[in-house]
């Protein structure tokens, strides 16, 4: 039978369709110019207009497969983490890479970077988090690890800061732990929250404090400021939950998961 959220989804329609021959791995808005989008595709970091689905330019100086990428908060810097824990860093309007960071203990397959986030108050400063349950902080101007963060016995699956400005730093592991850290600080995490599955994705909600998590079919609500007391749980998927977006300016929350 028809429902108010089938009837509302059935609003969408598709108007572009993307196929590079190889999965998506990563996608990132810009904050600069709302209308683009990069992705990750492969060993290319694609850079799209949203409006027209067309191709700008197209990142081709990679030599392993992409992983993640995220944009700097003035949308010219595209970082993008690679397969041996590498993290590049481009130029939004240019094909080369500026620099590249090299993974601290050499990279290897067991190390890809499945996560960067840059700092929302610090132009120079970035995160990546790997599969070897390592969080980095670099400095990009020296282009050096500031310092490396322990506590994930698993794969970083995500890296989110806080809201509001705040430097807190949020990552989500295949150890079922979330993790909360301050780069101002290196040390040991905070916060830790556990959770009973592998933890996809985490974000943020407007205003700062709260966090969401995905992990196994439940998107799950945190209240950092009151020591990470759980507010909600949602369990809305018939599958594994592997992303979460919440709208600036919206009370809304959307989830996306392995049930499609």
């Amino acid at each position: 039978p028809s429902t108010p959220e089938g009837r509302y989804w059935k609003r969408f329609k598709t108007f572009a369709t993307l196929d590079y021959g190889a999965p998506a791995s990563g996608l990132a808005l810009s904050p600069a110019a709302p209308g683009q989008f990069a992705l990750a595709c492969g060993a290319h970091v694609r850079v799209i207009d949203l409006s027209s689905g067309q191709e700008l330019r197209s990142l081709n100086c990679f030599k392993h497969p992409v992983r993640a990428v995220g944009y700097r908060r003035d949308g010219r810097l595209i970082a993008a983490g690679d397969d041996v824990g590498d993290v590049h860093l481009c130029q939004a309007s240019r094909r080369t890479a500026l620099a590249i960071l090299k993974h601290p203990e050499g990279g290897d397959a067991g190390a890809a970077a499945h996560a960067v986030a840059w700092a929302p108050d610090a132009p120079q400063g970035l995160a990546s988090g790997a599969d070897d349950g390592s969080v980095i902080l670099w400095d990009v101007a020296s282009q050096a690890v500031s310092a490396t963060l322990r506590g994930h016995t698993d794969r970083v699956r995500q890296l989110v800061h806080t809201g509001s400005g705040s430097p807190l730093l949020v990552s989500c592991g295949y150890d079922r732990w979330l993790r909360v850290w301050d780069p101002r600080a290196p040390g040991p995490a905070v916060l830790a929250l556990q959770h009973a599955q592998p933890v996809e994705c985490a974000v943020p909600l407007p205003g700062g404090g709260v966090v969401a998590s995905g992990s196994g079919q439940c998107v799950r609500l945190w209240d950092l400021a009151a020591g990470g007391r759980a507010l909600h749980t949602a369990t809305a998927h018939a599958k594994t939950v592997t992303a979460l977006m919440a709208p600036d300016g919206q009370a809304q929350l959307l989830s996306a998961g392995l049930d499609g």
